[in-house]
């Protein structure tokens, strides 16, 4: 059953905010994400290879090295289209330590940018791991949220 392609017809879509909407696109993903072979790719944490950090639509690609996050990106790329997704360039960035190599990293010949910080999932996040930021966006957001 599950070595067999299966075609299911769509009739009707799936309304966004209903309980089932991200259940068939984390599923499409995860389909996807599986025919990455990517098992040598990544950093190498308690021997083992950790290329990628995913939560529903938001993919983090971690490598050590500059080419092999470029093929990482490419081949995301592929199997996203492939499955009708496309990357979204404007959230797209690289996040590298002031020793890596800065070589541009780019999408369909577009340079994504690169950053020293972003949130991710919630989270402020930076090479030198300051809490302090974090600390100050959210004391902001909070306040924010009082003023509406």
């Amino acid at each position: 059953m599950f070595q067999r392609e299966h075609r299911v017809p769509i009739e009707k879509g799936v309304r966004q905010g209903d309980t089932i909407s991200p259940k068939p696109f984390t599923t499409a993903l995860n389909h996807a994400m599986l025919q990455l072979d990517w098992d040598d790719k990544g950093i190498n944490i308690d021997g083992r290879k950790l290329s990628n950090l995913r939560f529903a639509d938001d993919i983090a690609l971690i490598s050590q090295d500059l080419e092999e996050l470029q093929q990482m990106v490419e081949e995301l790329d592929d199997v996203s289209k492939a499955i009708g997704l496309t990357m979204n360039r404007s959230k797209s960035m690289v996040m590298r330590n002031e020793w890596a190599d800065a070589s541009p990293i780019t999408l369909e010949g577009t340079t994504l940018p690169f950053t020293d910080s972003y949130v991710y999932l919630g989270r402020f996040t930076s090479m030198d791991n300051n809490l302090r930021a974090e600390i100050m966006r959210r004391r902001r957001c909070a306040w924010a949220a009082t003023e509406t």
